[in-house]
């Protein structure tokens, strides 16, 4: 008997379980908003260069009437340049505008710049002037966040073993506190830029730790509910990151206040228990068995001890397991080294690069949108909370299947976003963009339990690390391919449609993995893949019967 039956025996999941699970949910939301907080930081307003001392209101002069006196005309993009403006001697341009002469030269903004303030107030962008020449720093910036991910999610593992599941959240947390509020006030770019790869570092694995310890709290058969419940309240704050930002409109209060959200989870953090599974990996069982009596109480229930002491030699047994596997480590060159597991594992890392590559892309590119961006980013928020639970259809649809529709769904909302494009179909265009969210939203989810179900327990957190580094270098190529929109703007979305496309196509390769056993070994996975890899066996047995019927033609026919 392991730990999984004996809390089915004290009644599955208790209702202590689930509000253990609430209470570290919390963390999760409160850590989320640092996620998509790109969109308001990198908001760039309407812009032009500052012409002083014409804006001074002495000269009576209208906004409209500053530009096209100061500012050159592009009839090309049929707009206001915004890097440029027309030589004049601005020391000497007195009111009645001597200085404005029909035959002044363009030159680069010498006087700063003048940002709108209707929509936002401030942002990272306008503090700092990273626009024009400058604008390549607000994209490195962005990029280096994404960094700031993968160290995260690779700090996690050892702090997570070493310290336990509990500790390991309220550590993460206070380094998401310390960073995200120091990072509000931050005089220099170099040490904004330092902190914000901090922040995301240790928010990334905030929701890694809060998945983990509420998949090892909840019996086996809740788990996928539990984690879509993890990824639902990391939703609910990108849904509501948009109210914070609409009310505040200035970065460092946007990351002040939401840095604040996750004060009440030091509270709440010491009525948590530890991961009894956690407790049990590490020798622990008096404490372990502590946390099961609790679980047990809430159905007023009692764990006896023949049924204790099976669960303890059950976990020395996986324990010995894990050890002798430990002895022989696999690299991920292992996972290329089986001719089906390396067709798997091509296509799991497409799969996650593309994934997180489409969902950032039009996460941070829902300012770009027509329409008002606050709506838009609400909107754009709260569509996730329908494409993560899009996974509950899985034991019906199968998760390959569901994970394919995904990617299709994706790539046709993309393309037709494109198609639409024009002004009089705005609206329709934004609506198709937030429903390419949705389906990339599913697909980020789904790719997260298939990649765990698809490989065996000896290379299991290879392929899952491998799958998550393929992420983070789409999370960080992310901002390179937004900056295409600046020449030719519908290239983005058709990028997003393509990539999409061919993801759909290499995930027809994955075996349904749905209701599978656990695979265990290397060879046995290898057998599974045979054996389930429908795509495959239809282009093999196509290829087969060619050849068979070629061999027909080809053979003469003798009489006896």
């Amino acid at each position: 008997k392991d730990l999984d039956d004996l809390q089915e025996q004290l009644g599955g999941f208790t209702r202590y379980q689930i509000l253990v699970c609430i209470g570290a949910a919390y963390l999760s939301y409160a850590t989320a908003y640092i996620h998509q907080s790109g969109i308001y930081l990198s908001a760039v307003p309407v812009f032009r260069c500052a012409v002083p001392p014409l804006e001074d209101p002495t000269y009576g002069l209208s906004e409209a009437e500053i530009r096209n006196y100061t500012i050159p005309y592009d009839y090309e993009k049929q707009k206001y340049d915004t890097c440029h403006r027309y030589d004049l001697n601005l020391t000497n341009c007195y009111v009645n505008l001597t200085c404005i002469q029909p035959t002044n030269d363009v030159i680069p903004c010498d006087k700063g710049y003048h940002y709108d303030t209707d929509v936002y107030t401030m942002t990272t962008v306008t503090q700092w002037n990273l626009v024009c020449d400058r604008s390549i720093l607000d994209t490195i910036a962005n990029s280096l966040f994404f960094v700031g991910f993968f160290i995260g999610s690779a700090a996690y593992g050892p702090v997570g073993d070493w310290l336990g599941r509990k500790l390991a959240m309220l550590v993460f947390c206070v380094c998401h506190l310390i960073f995200g509020i120091s990072l509000c006030f931050s005089p220099y770019f170099e040490l904004y830029l330092c902190l914000r790869v901090l922040s995301a570092g240790s928010a990334i694995a905030c929701f890694i730790s809060v998945f983990v310890y509420t998949s090892e709290i909840c019996p086996k058969h809740h788990r996928t509910v539990v984690g879509m419940f993890v990824f639902q309240s990391a939703n609910i704050a990108h849904a509501t990151l948009p109210g914070f930002a609409y009310a505040l409109r200035t970065w460092s209060n946007l990351m002040f206040i939401t840095g604040l959200i996750s004060v009440p989870f030091i509270l709440i953090w010491f009525i948590l228990p530890e991961s009894p599974r956690w407790l049990l990996s590490v020798g622990r069982s008096d404490a372990a068995r502590q946390i099961m009596e609790k679980y047990a109480q809430s159905n007023s229930l009692h764990v006896r001890d023949e049924d204790w002491e099976m669960v303890v030699q059950d976990e020395k047994e996986k324990v010995k397991q894990r050890n002798a596997m430990e002895s022989e480590k696999y690299s991920v060159i292992e996972l290329f080294k089986r001719p089906l597991m390396r067709i798997i594992s091509l296509a799991v890392v497409f799969g996650w690069f593309t994934a997180n590559l489409v969902f950032y892309g039009l996460a941070l590119n829902v300012g770009s949108l027509s329409g008002d961006p606050y709506t838009n980013a609400g909107i754009n928020g709260a569509i996730e909370i329908v494409g993560t639970a899009l996974i509950l259809f899985a034991p019906w649809t199968g998760k390959r299947n569901l994970l394919c529709a995904s990617f299709l769904f994706c790539s046709i909302s993309c393309f037709a976003s494109t198609t639409f494009c024009s002004t009089a179909l705005e609206t329709t265009s934004v609506v198709l963009a937030v429903m390419g969210k949705m389906g990339a939203t599913s697909v980020f989810t789904i790719i997260y339990s298939l990649t765990s179900d698809i490989y065996p327990t000896v290379v299991r957190a290879t392929g899952v690390g491998m799958g998550s580094m393929a992420a983070r270098v789409g999370g960080v190529v992310t901002p390179f391919t937004l900056e295409l929109q600046n020449s030719i703007p519908w290239l983005i979305q058709t990028i997003f449609g393509i990539l999409s496309v061919f993801a759909f196509m290499t995930s027809l390769f994955f075996p349904e993995t749905e209701k599978a056993v656990c695979l265990t070994s290397l060879d046995e996975a290898e057998i599974f893949y045979r054996q389930n890899m429908t795509l495959l066996n239809y282009i093999t047995r196509s290829r087969d019967t060619v050849k068979y019927a070629n061999g027909i033609k080809g053979t003469r026919i003798t009489k006896l």
